[in-house]
């Protein structure tokens, strides 16, 4: 495997273009098993973590990188294996679950994981909420989380963006979030969400952007609940003028003349289901 080749061979350059202020490294975990959960705001984030990590961290790629055709297809799934990256099938369900099991063998084996904790790119640079891998992962394997914030990478790669322009960008290691192991079938749908949102809310809070833009995790879910099943077209039928954004997820519209918990709501980055 060539990480470490590649992060101190190419590590100098991407310093000098990217820039990054790292903090907390102390609260990396000098060995064993554990889980570095960050947010995603750009593809250089996977250059970021392992350029300012102190030990080797292990991701997930899209399957697609892995599957190309040609000289090309072939040179990108050396190129990611490589460097510690292996294929999930980002469809959800029974796809993603032999990347969940390789995951878990990576920090049973005592090494880091890596994981966005949103599942893909933000859009706008707030922060998303969080799908429940990681947590599922941690609450089976009882390995802690490090929050991580990553601040600044959207502003030198946008979306659609192949190479990164020259500026700064910020690493934050948070403080390591415990988890006692649990058999995974005690484990409930209410502890992947409470801990998916106490992983969520620390990397909210080490970034002032996120911290100010966004709303508490729990309010997300709280919304979604009250308008499950409402159609998209009838609730744009009832949209008012009074509009207010409560969250990066959501915009809220509440209806004149009726009751309060009558709320239209809107995803601004829909995403199907996943466990990752």
């Amino acid at each position: 495997m060539l990480y470490w080749f590649f992060v101190k061979g190419l590590g100098p350059i991407a310093h000098h273009r990217l820039s990054p202020a790292v903090s907390g490294l102390n609260n990396v975990p000098r060995e064993g098993g554990a889980i570095i959960a960050a947010n995603h705001l750009a593809v250089i984030d996977d250059a970021l973590i392992p350029i300012t990590c102190p030990r080797m961290v292990h991701f997930m790629g899209k399957a697609e990188y892995f599957e190309g055709k040609g000289l090309k297809g072939k040179f990108k799934k050396w190129w990611f294996t490589s460097v510690g990256v292996f294929p999930v099938d980002r469809s959800g369900g029974s796809k993603s679950l032999g990347a969940l099991k390789h995951a878990r063998e990576i920090i049973e084996d005592g090494h880091l994981f890596g994981i966005h904790i949103e599942g893909t790119r933000s859009p706008d640079g707030r922060l998303y909420k969080g799908h429940t891998g990681a947590a599922r992962l941690a609450l089976e394997t009882g390995c802690p989380i490090v929050p991580t914030a990553i601040i600044g990478s959207d502003k030198l790669q946008p979306i659609g963006t192949s190479i990164p322009k020259k500026g700064k960008t910020k690493v934050l290691y948070g403080k390591p979030i415990e988890v006692a192991k649990k058999p995974a079938d005690e484990i409930t749908h209410d502890d992947l969400r409470s801990l998916t949102d106490r992983v969520s809310t620390a990397i909210q809070k080490m970034s002032p952007r996120l911290k100010t833009e966004g709303a508490s995790f729990k309010s997300h879910t709280m919304v979604r609940v009250m308008t499950v099943g409402l159609p998209l077209a009838s609730r744009r039928r009832i949209l008012p003028p009074l509009e207010r954004s409560v969250s990066p997820l959501f915009t809220v519209r509440t209806v004149p003349n009726r009751p309060p918990s009558t709320l239209s709501v809107f995803t601004s980055n829909p995403r199907p289901s996943s466990v990752l």
